[in-house]
């Protein structure tokens, strides 16, 4: 049984939804393609046992921020499997929520969630998809983002770039406009809020704040750890977005795949 409670049964047939290939750089500059799956509740013993068995390759595990990244991962894992389970009980909620996982061949390198409904029962009765307070109906949020070398693989440039513009795409056919990003500030003093910033058209959104003194509160039961931590909220507007997109297919373009279910096992 894993930390959500839930008991993984070993169903041999692991699927995932191939979405988009996109081009991204090795350490020599030289082209790599990365696949983007999006996965499906029937995934869930893959993502019990690989969130178990995950080790980073030696470069990455050396990095100044191996540990926070590290612990972004197994947040993002956790909320994944939370995330596929309320799924496979067909809760509506989720109908918009999505996790999607990056593969340099058969070796994982990213990992994303968004659209996890929040509530704030004291404003209203609704489902919101952004934890900023002001945030509209139609506004999704970026909830956990992180990218790695595993074991055996080599270190890759534009996996995070490639997984918010999958995003992106999928805010647009979800029917979202706006979508919000709360920048966590690790220990080691990490800029990650600059990369959303200057690289892919976020603007800064308010003051630094608590996660806990976020005004809608997903409804994925959290590490209360996490609600001390410090983050900058950002958001990007439809407008921006449509821009940066196409900003982004010019530098990284983007190569719709089949959308088929593809057995993650023989990947891994």
């Amino acid at each position: 049984m894993n930390s959500l409670g839930f008991t993984p049964n070993f169903n041999p047939n692991f699927t995932a939804l191939r979405r988009a290939q996109y081009d991204c750089k090795n350490a020599n500059g030289e082209t790599k393609p990365i696949t983007i799956y999006e996965l499906e509740p029937r995934d869930l013993p893959y993502l019990n046992r690989y969130a178990d068995t995950f080790e980073m390759s030696d470069s990455c595990a050396a990095k100044e921020d191996a540990k926070t990244k590290k612990e972004i991962m197994d947040y993002a894992f956790e909320d994944a499997i939370a995330i596929c389970e309320q799924k496979k009980e067909g809760n509506p909620d989720f109908d918009k929520t999505h996790v999607f996982l990056a593969f340099d061949g058969d070796k994982s390198c990213g990992i994303m969630t968004s659209g996890i409904p929040k509530r704030n029962p004291d404003f209203d009765d609704n489902v919101h998809y952004s934890s900023r307070k002001g945030s509209k109906l139609n506004e999704t949020e970026l909830d956990w983002l992180a990218t790695w070398s595993s074991k055996g693989g080599e270190d890759l440039f534009g996996t995070g770039k490639a997984l918010c513009r999958e995003l992106f795409v999928t805010s647009e056919r979800d029917n979202f406009d706006d979508v919000f990003v709360e920048s966590e500030i690790p220990e080691n003093k990490s800029n990650v809020h600059q990369v959303y910033n200057q690289k892919w058209g976020f603007k800064y959104f308010g003051k630094r704040r608590k996660i806990g003194d976020s005004f809608f509160i997903p409804v994925i039961k959290r590490d209360p750890a996490l609600l001390n931590d410090t983050i900058i909220p950002l958001q990007i507007s439809r407008q921006d977005k449509l821009a940066v997109m196409e900003d982004m297919e010019k530098k990284q373009p983007r190569k719709e795949l089949d959308n088929v279910s593809v057995n993650l096992d023989a990947l891994a």
